[in-house]
C-alpha cells in the first residue's frame, strides 16, 4: 500500500502544548484544554478549518480568540506493513480467548 493519510494537530508555540479542541480553549496555551501529550487530531483539513473558524465567532468573545501563537502541525501516516491480530495480542490472551 502506498496511500498516505495526513492528520493535523494544533500546538501553542510558547508552551508547546497541544489543543484538545473545543471553542473555549484559552489562547495562552494553558488550562484544561491544552495538554503536554496527546491532544485532538483532525483527520481532514476541512474539519481543522471548521475548528479554527469557530474561534473567530461570537462564541469566542467579541473579537474571537487570539490564535497568533498557534501553529498547525501536519502528520503524514504512510502505510508500511500489515500484521495479523495474533501477532499483536499476547499469546496468553489468545489462549484465554480460545478456551472460553
Amino acid at each position: 500500500m502506498s496511500d498516505t493519510q495526513i492528520y493535523y494537530k494544533i500546538r501553542h508555540k510558547d508552551t508547546l502544548r497541544w489543543s484538545k479542541g473545543g471553542v473555549y480553549v484559552p489562547a495562552d496555551g494553558y488550562g484544561t484544554l491544552w495538554v503536554e501529550k496527546g491532544g485532538k487530531v483532525w483527520d481532514t483539513v476541512g474539519k481543522l478549518r471548521s475548528h479554527i473558524t469557530s474561534h473567530m465567532s461570537k462564541y469566542s468573545g467579541d473579537i474571537g480568540t487570539d490564535m497568533s501563537k498557534w501553529e498547525v502541525v501536519e502528520y503524514r501516516m504512510v502505510y508500511q506493513n500489515t500484521k495479523g491480530i495474533h501477532e499483536i495480542v499476547k499469546p496468553e490472551k489468545l489462549i484465554k480467548l480460545l478456551t472460553q
